[in-house]
């Protein structure tokens, strides 16, 4: 196997793992299906990385930002310890 085809191997196995790894509140967000995209990934890599990279990732990390909240954003004196 050429070196070009054991990096999409291994890119594929990493997209699946993060896939894996995030909250479900993240996917409910962002409004896709979690097991869909993990097979997705972990089945067909390339054919999915494409969409994946493009379409679902981006709308997972804005879910992420929103749902935890930024660690830069400003909070008032009073909610001190609170989240």
């Amino acid at each position: 196997m050429s070196a070009v085809g054991w990096i999409i191997i291994i890119l594929n196995i990493a997209l699946a793992v993060d896939a894996g790894r995030r909250p479900a509140s993240d996917w409910a967000a962002a409004d896709r299906n979690k097991a869909f995209w993990v097979v997705l990934l972990a089945f067909l890599g390339i054919v999915a990385f494409v969409p994946y990279v493009i379409g679902v990732l981006p709308r997972l990390a804005e879910a992420g930002r929103v749902s935890r909240g930024s660690p830069f954003e400003k909070r008032s004196a009073g909610s001190f310890g609170k989240r």
